[in-house]
């Protein structure tokens, strides 16, 4: 049923579609502060790639140099998967499928049933809402409040990096190599542990943690190298 709104001191039925776009725009609200973190995280993952030249090295130049192998390795695959889990949240973790050079697609699927999917493909974005009873809103053209493929450009980043070797690590049957690193950028210090893959040169997993570098926030995981995923732009509306 249609319910009354009064805004400026004037009343107005609502229909059941304004009503469905509000629950939409709610939920994109709740899963926005959900994701809050998790966009400093990206961030912080993508600043590994840094062009060396733009970026002043502390510590094991050489450990730099092999993080920034796995990375640049990451962007000449066809495709890749990367799931990114909060550490200690209620909400689900969400997904990002990568075909390069320019195509993304995000996935995320609160426990509460509230999903949003956003794709991206070069300077276009489509978005949109299920409100959790399998009503997905249309797909709407422009930025989102959270946007699939907005992560920085790596090779404009600019900043000091302090990096070190962590022992080798088994993460889920396979051998990898560990780092800790510091990317200070306009003063504010982002800590993170990077797991590259041993036999194939790629990351495996990135460990965000907080501003004081000691707790760990989220992990990102990366899988399904090179697999067959095709990403296309829906139309609008």
């Amino acid at each position: 049923m249609a319910t009354t709104n009064v805004a400026h001191g004037v009343g107005r039925r609502r229909t059941e579609a304004e009503l469905g776009r509000g629950r939409g725009y709610d939920s994109w609200c709740r899963v926005k502060l959900m994701l809050r973190p998790a966009m400093a995280l990206t961030f912080v993952l993508f600043l590994v790639t840094a062009a060396g030249a733009q970026v002043t090295v502390k510590g094991d130049a050489a450990a730099w140099r092999e993080v920034m192998a796995a990375y640049e390795n990451l962007g000449k695959l066809k495709s890749f998967r990367m799931k990114m889990t909060p550490v200690g949240q209620t909400e689900g973790a969400f997904v990002i499928e990568k075909v390069n050079p320019d195509r993304s697609r995000m996935l995320i699927q609160s426990q509460q049933g509230v999903g949003i999917e956003s794709i991206a493909v070069g300077n276009e974005v489509r978005s949109r809402v299920n409100t959790g009873t399998n009503q997905a809103t249309a797909w709407q053209c422009g930025p989102a409040p959270v946007q699939a493929g907005s992560e920085p450009n790596p090779l404009k980043a600019k900043g000091e990096v302090t990096i070190s070797r962590l022992p080798d690590a088994t993460i889920e049957g396979t051998r990898t190599r560990g780092y800790r690193s510091t990317m200070t950028t306009d003063g504010k210090p982002n800590h993170s542990r990077i797991f590259v893959l041993v036999d194939r040169g790629l990351p495996r997993r990135t460990e965000v943690l907080d501003d004081a570098g000691s707790k760990m926030e989220m992990t990102i995981d990366y899988y399904d190298f090179n697999a067959p995923i095709t990403i296309d732009l829906p139309k609008c509306g």
